[in-house]
Formats: C-alpha cells, sequence, structure tokens
C-alpha cells in the first residue's frame, strides 16, 4: 500500500493502491486479482466477479461511495482516479477474524 499523502512515492507495476489514516483505497482489478491467486494458491475457489465483490462490500457497510456507485473519486495530485475505498477500522477487524 502507498502512502495517499505522498502520491508520488515510486509505484510498483502491480500496486494494490493507497491508505491514508482511516481508508485503503484499492485499485479494484488488480485487488481483484490478488484475492483470486490467494485463493488459488490455497485451494479454494473464489468465483465472485470483481462488480459483484465490489458491490457485495458496499452493501455490507465496508466502504465508502460516491452516489450511485460502489466506488469513490479520489484526488491524488493532478489527476482524479476510481477507488474501492475500504474503510480500515471494518477491513482491519474482519483480518482478525480471519487469524
Amino acid at each position: 500500500m502507498l502512502d495517499r499523502d505522498n502520491p508520488f512515492d515510486f509505484k510498483p507495476v502491480n500496486y494494490i493502491g493507497y491508505q491514508d489514516n482511516e481508508n485503503y483505497y484499492l485499485n479494484a482489478d488488480i485487488a481483484h486479482k490478488q484475492v483470486k491467486r490467494l485463493c488459488n494458491e490455497q485451494d479454494e475457489a473464489f468465483s465472485i466477479s470483481k462488480n459483484g465483490l465490489i458491490k457485495a462490500l458496499a452493501e455490507e457497510g465496508m466502504t465508502i461511495c460516491d452516489k450511485g456507485k460502489n466506488t469513490k473519486s479520489i484526488r491524488l495530485g493532478d489527476k482524479t482516479l476510481r477507488f474501492v475505498c475500504l474503510i480500515k477500522d471494518k477491513a482491519d477487524a474482519v483480518a482478525a477474524l480471519a487469524q
């Protein structure tokens, strides 16, 4: 995760997104691919589509979204990009349960 407050940091080829003190800002395509890869490595099926996953996260109140969208526009430097804006406290709580 790259620091949202320093958007000009070196960006690895497949960086997953940014973070600040409150949220994770995930690149939806890369995050979905990484979840599928991890599940595959653990011999578990993961059949939900990228859009289905984003919608489910929004419906569960895990994300902050723009009105009528399941993603959020974020300004980084001189660009505005769309991310899955995952609420850090909620995501970390779910991750802790999985351990």
